[in-house]
């Protein structure tokens, strides 16, 4: 198993808390990262961990890995070819959050250590 480690952007925040709500009303979804250049030894089962404010929050499982253009349901934001990672909404965990620094592009990640302490329909944990 490869995990990878991306970090969302401040100002996309509200868009990926509006986003969940949405998979949470409509019962499901997905989530869709994209890439310029693709994680090449991430596959399907793997997992996506988010950065989100200076920490790890939690982490969704990648079901299928594409290239094209796509739209952001939420936003209506056409994204660009490339490369895209799909995640089931309902595979989405929330994290006992580990501080952890924002950064751009993505990581490799392995043997991190956590404790699940949600799912994809509970609130977001806080920080203590």
């Amino acid at each position: 198993m490869t995990d990878i480690l991306v970090t969302t952007p401040k100002s996309e925040i509200p868009n990926a808390a509006q986003e969940a709500l949405n998979c949470i009303e409509n019962n499901g979804g997905y989530y869709f990262r994209y890439f310029s250049k693709p994680p090449k030894r991430l596959d399907i089962g793997d997992r996506v961990f988010y950065v989100e404010e200076g920490y790890i929050r939690g982490f969704a499982t990648v079901y299928q890995i594409k290239s094209g253009k796509y739209m952001c349901e939420t936003t209506g934001k056409m994204w660009p070819n490339g490369n895209y990672v799909f995640m089931s909404a309902d595979s989405w965990k929330w994290i006992d959050p580990i501080l952890h620094q924002g950064f751009q592009g993505f990581r490799y990640l392995n043997d991190i250590e956590f404790e699940i302490v949600g799912d994809w329909k509970d609130p977001k944990p806080r920080i203590k």
